[in-house]
């Protein structure tokens, strides 16, 4: 077996994983949208992609959603009928985001509730992406996750979730009928 020597390469091939991720999740988003039927629905297949990376006790989340789902969802889950703009910074639209997420979202580890902050969100045509910043005790040896995001909504829906630790990454995939893992944290 050969071992590179050159520890970039690992780096590179990290990242490349992560490209061809985000290259194959924006392919599913068009064809989806490209391939509705009439306007009963924006497309057939509700999806969340979340990534969570721990190094250290930084843990850093990152979830893409799509944005017209992301809308409906946050007006309904707030009570409110008057639609936000995603890119208005300073909206009340972002207080809604924050509280949705929150609710929606948790993470706990062995030791302690990780509170996770909101630090910023991009939009695209498509796609929200919301990120969140947390720590986490070096000690710890697993996480609760709860990922609820559009559950009550979508019974179809499907929330992947990828946690990179320690140079290993896994996914995890939540439904409606499964909202909460606990994974052990391997170094």
């Amino acid at each position: 077996m050969l071992v590179p020597q050159n520890k970039n390469i690992f780096k590179f091939e990290k990242q490349l994983k992560i490209l061809m991720r985000i290259i194959i999740f924006s392919i599913l988003a068009v064809f989806l949208l490209v391939v509705k039927p009439g306007n009963v629905e924006a497309h057939p297949l509700h999806l969340s992609v979340t990534n969570i990376d721990i190094v250290g006790d930084s843990v850093k989340v990152a979830i893409r959603v799509f944005k017209d789902d992301f809308l409906a969802v946050v007006m309904a889950f707030n009570n409110t009928d008057k639609p936000f703009d995603f890119s208005d910074t300073n909206s009340k639209g972002n207080d809604y985001i924050k509280a949705y997420i929150n609710k929606m979202f948790k993470l706990n580890s062995s030791t302690k509730n990780i509170n996770l902050k909101y630090t910023k969100k991009q939009v695209d045509d498509l796609s929200v992406w919301i990120y969140l910043e947390g720590v986490l005790n070096s000690n710890d040896i697993s996480l609760d996750i709860e990922n609820r995001l559009f559950c009550n909504w979508f019974g179809d829906q499907n929330n992947i979730v990828i946690v990179s630790y320690a140079g290993n990454e896994k996914g995890y995939e939540f439904s409606a009928s499964e909202t909460k893992k606990t994974i052990t944290l391997v170094k």
